[in-house]
């Protein structure tokens, strides 16, 4: 049990470490909403690792120490290019993008508890749709007090911003310019650990604010309607049957507030309800399986608005073809926001595929192709997204990482009140300089 929370932690750490360090790959490369799950679902052994999680000491960065920290920074320069910078059906924009990211990263390098905190922008500028420049920022804190064996408190600030992605469902359909999101979110997490069980109990507060946009013609884009608080409690128990496989039931209770309390259906104040059973395991030597099923049900304070009933799902599965290859499939069901007047949500249902190869050890290469169906309710509205993305990640030194990366996106959406569709190829060339 030990061995095992103890590689929960390391993941999690992993994956935080590798947002901060790219910052810019992951704010551009993320189609989803800013909303992550609350009590994410680790993998279960070190037995499995992918060729993504295999350690690589002599390669990764050393920091530099400073009492009982390690710090990390990192500078990230990126040349890109899209074939249609605005997400337009006809008259599509190609453009240069030019991108310049710092960041930095402090650990703790205690033998109990935890402290990480860090930092990064993103300053993003086009050549000639200057609309679409950006500068983003994220800023977070966190802590873990270990009290007894692996039953700890953990506690986290977030405060960012970020920019809202034109592949998504809730993104305007005549929106010419990027649309930023200033989000900042608060988490207290406990975990409770007693011989094969582990309690976890979460809460959180997060505030989304909108700021105003540019549609396609110019003229000024309100988004003060989608300005929103969301709080959460979630309460999960699992049960550990083996060294790598246990069963999980998971309960939420979400409540949606819309700061614009209007008389139109603009208004989407709710409330949601949701369970979720599942498992992780490791179900072969090569496979390792991580799935949750459930229900979830959405009433809105408004009468006018229908309730959104639907089933959720979150699953991934790894398989170590070989020693140096991995493929991943994920898939995802959930109900997300919607911005369209009379629509009350969506469904949205993801798939994907992935492969990862490392060619040489310092030489990591990814093929991938992902599917999005979102399904409209209260209006007639269906989206389709379709991405096949290539890249690798070249580590020329301790100090020097280069990634490429090549994608190709088709978003189509059709019905009565239709989103845009359109066709985009991007291409971009990420040097990250690390100490």
């Amino acid at each position: 049990m030990a061995r095992r929370c103890r590689f929960c932690r390391a993941i999690a750490r992993s994956l935080l470490a590798c947002m901060l360090l790219v910052p810019g790959v992951v704010s551009a490369q993320t189609y989803a909403p800013l909303l992550d799950t609350d009590i994410p679902v680790a993998m279960p052994s070190q037995r499995n690792r992918t060729v993504l999680e295999r350690p690589h000491p002599e390669l990764a960065p050393l920091g530099v120490t400073v009492g009982g920290f390690r710090l990390y920074p990192v500078v990230g320069l990126e040349a890109g290019y899209t074939s249609n910078a605005l997400g337009s059906a006809a008259g599509a924009r190609q453009d240069a993008i030019l991108s310049f990211n710092p960041a930095v990263r402090v650990e703790s390098q205690w033998s109990r508890h935890a402290l990480s905190a860090g930092l990064d922008y993103d300053a993003r500028r086009y050549a000639t749709v200057t609309a679409k420049n950006q500068d983003g920022w994220r800023t977070r804190a966190e802590g873990r007090l270990d009290i007894h064996g692996d039953s700890n408190l953990l506690a986290s600030l977030t405060y960012e911003r970020a920019f809202e992605d034109q592949y998504i469902g809730s993104f305007p359909a005549n929106a010419g310019a990027s649309i930023a999101v200033r989000h900042s979110a608060a988490l207290l997490r406990g975990t409770f650990v007693a011989n094969r069980l582990r309690l976890l109990a979460s809460g959180d507060v997060n505030r989304f604010n909108y700021a105003d946009s540019r549609t396609l013609t110019g003229a000024p884009l309100d988004q003060d309607y989608r300005d929103r608080k969301v709080y959460r409690a979630s309460t999960r128990a699992e049960y550990l049957f083996a060294a790598d496989s246990s069963a999980f039931v998971q309960m939420t209770y979400r409540r949606t507030r819309y700061d614009v309390r209007t008389s139109g259906l603009t208004d989407r104040t709710s409330k949601e309800y949701r369970i979720v059973a599942g498992f992780v395991s490791d179900v072969t030597p090569v496979i390792r399986a991580a799935a949750g099923i459930g229900y979830a049900n959405r009433r809105y304070d408004r009468p006018g608005i229908r309730p959104v009933r639907d089933l959720v799902a979150d699953v991934r599965v790894d398989w170590n073809v070989t020693a140096l290859t991995t493929v991943s499939f994920v898939g995802r069901r959930g109900i997300e926001e919607a911005i369209e007047p009379n629509a009350a949500g969506y469904v949205a249902t993801k798939v994907g595929i992935r492969a990862d190869h490392e060619l040489l050890r310092n030489l990591l290469l990814d093929l991938g192709v992902d599917r999005e169906r979102d399904k409209f309710k209260g209006i007639a509205r269906n989206d389709r997204l379709t991405r096949v993305s290539a890249g690798a990640s070249y580590t020329m030194s301790r100090n020097v990482l280069l990634t490429p990366r090549l994608e190709y996106v088709r978003r189509r959406s059709e019905g009565a009140f239709p989103g845009p569709s359109f066709k985009e190829v991007r291409f971009a060339l990420r040097a990250s300089f690390r100490i």
